[in-house]
C-alpha cells in the first residue's frame, strides 16, 4: 500500500491508547476505580475532556500528513 511503516504504528498505538482511555471496562479504569474506591465509569468520565482533546489533535495530525506528504 506504500504506506510510511513508523506513521502507521503511530497510528495504532495512538488509537489503542485512545480507545484505553475511553473504555469502562479496561483494565486501566477497573484499577484506577477499585484504587480510588469511585466506578470506573466515573474514572472515565473524567478522562473524556483530556483524551477527546489529544485524539482530536492526533487525528488532525494524521489528516494533515496524509494529504501533505502522501
Amino acid at each position: 500500500m506504500d504506506a510510511n511503516m513508523a506513521v502507521a504504528i503511530a497510528a495504532i498505538f495512538s488509537g489503542s491508547v485512545f480507545g484505553t482511555q475511553l473504555c469502562f471496562y479496561s483494565d486501566n479504569s477497573i484499577l484506577i476505580g477499585q484504587a480510588t474506591n469511585i466506578l470506573p465509569l466515573d474514572h472515565v468520565r473524567t478522562q473524556m475532556p483530556f483524551a477527546l482533546c489529544a485524539g482530536v489533535l492526533a487525528a488532525a495530525a494524521y489528516l494533515i500528513y496524509g494529504f501533505a506528504f502522501l
